[in-house]
């Protein structure tokens, strides 16, 4: 029978936010990296990229407010928990780049490299959310 007090399970219950949003993410990023000078493809990752930065952000505080000190009573180690919040660390400065930078080129950065951003952001926030359901389980 499942503890409904391990963190495993508090986990698992923010991520179907997440996975939903994740291929529409791609896809954006990769419309936008093909679609140079298409503003209704601009504007849509814009879109996408915010729901799913509004979504991650929001996870990964519940993660931290909620999560992770229940992980560690359960006897995850502080060095796995460092691990964690590093990406978590990573994570928001990468969002914070493309926000920065936009998705218009404004910030002299072109299109094209705010999309691979995106994409990679994409990608390390689904590779995270291995690493930690994989931690979480274990502990």
């Amino acid at each position: 029978m499942t503890n409904p007090a391990h963190p495993s399970v508090a986990h698992a219950s923010l991520s179907p936010l997440l996975d939903s949003s994740a291929g529409d993410a791609l896809q954006a990023a990769d419309d936008l990296s093909t679609a140079v000078g298409d503003e209704r493809a601009r504007r849509r990752a814009e879109r996408t990229f915010l729901r799913l930065t509004r979504a991650a952000f929001a996870h990964m505080r519940a993660e931290e407010n909620r999560v992770f000190p229940r992980a560690v009573s359960h006897g995850m180690s502080l060095d796995s928990l460092r691990l964690l919040l590093d990406d978590h660390a990573s994570l928001r400065e990468l969002a914070q780049r493309i926000e920065h930078a936009g998705f218009h080129g404004a910030a002299g950065v072109p299109v094209e490299e705010v999309a691979d951003w995106f994409a990679l952001f994409v990608r390390l926030f689904v590779s995270h959310e291995r690493r930690e359901s994989e931690m979480l389980a274990e502990s």
